[in-house]
This record gives structure tokens, C-alpha cells and sequence, in this order.
């Protein structure tokens, strides 16, 4: 819990077509696809409990932060 506290959070724009170009690429939901957006776009790694979304990120080369449940 003291790591989650300790994130900021920011709200950013990412380009509409950036997004939907990964999802329909890689066959996932948009807003999947933003979040993987998001971390390209910002140089920073994804972090998600998602398996499926932590491998999506990495096929397009985002780097991710896996946590084990």
C-alpha cells in the first residue's frame, strides 16, 4: 500500500489514433490500448495485476512493471 501512495498520478492527452492503431493491431480494447499509449508516450513503465494487457505492452515494446498477485 505505501508503494501505491506513494505514485502520482497525472492526466495527459494521447492521440486518438495512436491508441487505436495498437488495439486494432494487437486485436485488444481501446482503452487497453491507451494505457499502453500512455507508457510509450511517456517513457514509463505499465503497471497491471492484467496478464494479457502486461503482454500486449511488451509485443509493441512498452516497458512494464509486472506485480505478482
Amino acid at each position: 500500500m505505501q508503494f501505491y501512495n506513494s505514485m502520482s498520478i497525472k492526466f495527459i492527452d494521447i492521440e486518438l489514433e495512436a491508441s487505436l492503431l495498437i488495439a486494432n493491431n494487437l486485436n485488444i480494447y481501446a482503452y487497453d490500448a491507451y494505457l499502453i499509449a500512455c507508457a510509450i508516450e511517456n517513457h514509463c513503465p505499465l503497471i497491471s495485476l492484467d496478464n494479457g494487457l502486461i503482454q500486449a505492452a511488451k509485443s509493441v515494446g512498452a516497458s512494464t512493471m509486472e506485480i505478482k498477485s
